[in-house]
């Protein structure tokens, strides 16, 4: 009797067991359309110089416009996607609303028509700003970008209060997505005989370094923290989860999938610091930069961005160290903006849950940080 009984409950709880999962299975499938979250989506406009930079209701920041309203433009034109996936090529501007306006100068820079800024250099005190897409904007209106804060701030054109300096500064922000400190180096001396700037500010981000041969390689298979590209994911979704039609057990398998990548991701960074030659390459680079800035009267300052990614228990402390270890040892001029960010809530600062680049959020306490740790006078 005793054997039924723990047979009979033993069914009971198989079945209860299997429910849950049907029950599962079919809520997310419910709610898979209603769930989608596209990456950012790019569009080109009727102005050959101004994209569109959309994202869907999940964009956590302010936008230049809603497509689903009034707005200046009456062709848009799909570009491409952050994530270079070929499954969003068909996406409407009406699925990703929020548009972030990019306007490019005539020499491709999101900065002011450069023939006008070479006339404000006698007459202002002139930052060079050098650096990647964190210093572009990703997914931040021009206003809301750190560089036009502070120009803001300093000038004390922000409604209600002071300028910080009697003179009037430009901020000059060449800042390009993808860059490396290679291409920045570049850049810089481009830049810096053109604007003859009293100071050069490097928004150096982790991934900024030369690689090494096995650095190159594990890059591969990371996501750098940057995006969340979920076509990556595909390709190394355990449990055979490609192979079977159920969304249960893809969810599942994402997020092993997820939680094994951010791990690798981890150690490719701290392997991008490691004692090899892309870090070796890169100290050189970087005194090479700071000597061509000392030489040219524009004392470079490297401002070091962290990664928006667990800062509650923030796993790259030790390679930020490394760099302020560099810094002081080399006499280069640097500001850490992980303590303004520390210990927070790393979702705060995105610009959406696939863009992990600062927001407008982000931007404004990295420009409340630099207001008061750089020298202006």
């Amino acid at each position: 009797m005793g054997s039924r009984r723990l047979s009979g409950n033993l069914a009971v709880a198989l079945l209860s067991f299997l429910f849950c999962l049907g029950a599962l299975e079919l809520a997310l499938r419910l709610t898979a359309a209603s769930r989608q979250v596209y990456p950012g989506i790019l569009f080109h406009t009727d102005e050959a110089n101004i994209k569109l930079w959309c994202y869907d209701e999940h964009f956590i920041g302010v936008a230049d416009y809603d497509l689903r309203a009034e707005h200046p433009f009456t062709r848009l034109s799909y570009l491409g996607n952050v994530d270079n996936d070929p499954a969003y090529t068909d996406v409407e501007s009406i699925q990703v609303p929020k548009a972030v306006e990019v306007a490019l100068n005539g020499e491709g820079f999101r900065e002011r028509a450069f023939d006008q800024l070479e006339k404000r250099v006698a007459a202002t005190a002139v930052t060079l700003v050098i650096g990647d897409s964190f210093g572009f904007g990703q997914g931040v209106r021009l206003e809301d970008r750190f560089t036009e804060i502070l120009e803001r701030r300093l000038n004390g054109t922000d409604t209600g209060r002071q300028a910080r300096e009697a003179r009037e500064h430009t901020l000059i922000n060449v800042c390009v997505p993808g860059n490396n400190v290679e291409r920045i180096s570049k850049g810089l001396a481009r830049f810096l005989p053109r604007f003859s700037p009293e100071r050069v500010i490097y928004a150096y981000t982790l991934n900024d370094p030369k690689r090494s041969i096995r650095v190159h390689e594990m890059e591969q298979s990371i996501y750098d923290f940057m995006h969340l590209r979920e076509n990556q994911l595909n390709e190394i979704l355990p449990f055979g989860a490609t192979s079977v039609d159920s969304r249960l057990l893809r969810w599942v398998a994402t997020r092993v999938a997820r939680q094994r990548l951010a791990e690798a991701t981890v150690d490719w960074y701290h392997q991008l610091y490691a004692p090899n030659a892309g870090w070796r390459m890169t100290q050189k680079k970087l005194r090479e930069m700071h000597e061509v800035c000392r030489d040219a009267g524009a004392p470079m300052t490297l401002v070091v961005f962290p990664l928006f990614h667990g800062l509650a228990d923030y796993p790259f402390a030790a390679i930020h160290e490394e760099i302020a270890s560099f810094a002081r040892d080399s006499g280069i001029s640097h500001v850490d903006l992980l303590p303004a960010f520390a210990g927070g809530d790393e979702r705060t600062y995105w610009v959406h849950p696939k863009d992990f680049h600062p927001n407008h959020l982000g931007h404004r306490v990295a420009a409340e940080r630099l207001l008061t740790a750089i020298d202006w006078d």
